[in-house]
């Protein structure tokens, strides 16, 4: 009939993919909603890396030492 369950309505008040909305609400009713924001934040959000053109070696190189304090051996999601 294409209606909207009562989920579905409080899930589109969120600014967010609805697998990602869905995931924060069922979060919160099982007491995990601080970790879960977290990943959804991190999964939602788009590429924060300044990548300076290749022809400029100085800034590149610049880029990646600043870069190098946010790397972990274990993935990005462990900084």
């Amino acid at each position: 009939d294409g209606k909207l369950t009562d989920m579905g309505k409080t899930m589109s008040e969120f600014p967010l993919e609805p697998q990602f909305s869905r995931t924060v609400l069922a979060a919160e009713a099982l007491g995990c909603a601080g970790d879960v924001l977290t990943l959804v934040s991190v999964l939602s959000s788009e590429g924060v890396w300044y990548r300076p053109s290749r022809q400029s070696v100085e800034q590149l190189r610049a880029a990646e030492e600043s870069q190098a304090g946010f790397v972990h051996r274990l993935g990005d999601h462990m900084t």
